[in-house]
């Protein structure tokens, strides 16, 4: 995606250069349909609160990019688009975050006079669907449904498991508590098949622990910088939006006190395509 939208940059500027004579085209006030489609790159901020202590207060920043659909006129302009990032490197944990949203842009300049400008800010109002993907082995998710959370030498997990002897086992770090007095569940797992369960492989990824979904309303602002054409239009853009959760799901009950809160949105691209 990164080097796809360079791409465009890159040819945009030179269409721009090996054609100055558009540069002459600067008012098309019968001109009032745009479609196309856009590209762009950028950030996914927000900080995640929860009662398991590992994540909490955590600030996580995601970077990746965005491809949708733009239509419209000149006072308004809709855009659909799909989105996917992934945490940075200096994040503790593991993060992913898709991103499905629809937004329109508001043009205030253009309400006063229709009229091209080559710079022009803009109002965003929209929402989306967004799903948070978590990654590590701060919990552990039994294939019984069973949850075990992160060993602190006490034992915090929020489900059970039972070992062949009879073992009660609560908390992935906690010592086993035998519930007949007679032994403790064996740690080899070729003694026990069922020692290891719910424990990850040690893999170059770290495993995969849920997700949380939530439906947000995003407000923010813009500024495009617009290439003249007369059948066409090519509009380089940033923008920042804020949003604001709505509702929320999870996959697992040990995560039903995690959200991701204060969500901040940055965006840079492109969009182009042909004008009526």
């Amino acid at each position: 995606m990164t080097n796809g939208v360079l791409i465009i940059l890159f040819v945009t500027g030179a269409i721009l250069i090996s054609n100055p004579a558009t540069a002459q085209q600067v008012s098309r006030p019968g001109q009032r349909f745009y479609a196309g489609v856009e590209g762009s790159i950028g950030t996914r901020s927000f900080t995640m609160k929860s009662d398991i202590e590992a994540i909490d207060h955590m600030a996580v920043s995601a970077e990746g990019g965005s491809f949708g659909i733009v239509f419209g006129s000149k006072v308004f302009h809709t855009r659909l688009k799909q989105g996917y990032f992934k945490s940075s490197s200096s994040i503790a944990e593991k993060f992913g975050v898709m991103e499905s949203s629809g937004s329109i842009n508001l043009y205030p300049l253009q309400l006063n006079k229709m009229k091209f400008r080559y710079f022009e800010p803009y109002f965003l109002m929209g929402a989306d669907r967004n799903t948070v993907k978590l990654y590590g082995e701060y919990v552990t998710i039994t294939p019984g449904g069973g949850t075990l959370g992160a060993g602190n030498g006490t034992g915090t997990g929020t489900g059970t498991g039972t070992g062949h002897d009879g073992t009660i086992i609560c908390g992935a770090g906690g010592p086993p508590i035998p519930d007949d007095g007679e032994g403790t569940l064996p740690t080899d797992p070729n003694e026990n098949p069922e020692a290891g369960l719910g424990q990850s492989e040690q893999t170059d990824s770290a495993p995969y622990l849920g997700k949380l979904v939530s439906t947000r309303a995003n407000v923010g602002l813009g500024l495009e910088c617009h290439i003249p054409g007369l059948h066409h239009f090519i509009n380089l853009f940033a923008e920042a939006k804020y949003g604001i959760p709505v509702n929320k799901s999870v996959s697992d009950v040990v995560f039903k006190n995690t959200k991701a809160s204060g969500s901040l949105a940055i965006s840079f691209g492109v969009s182009f395509g042909f004008s009526h």
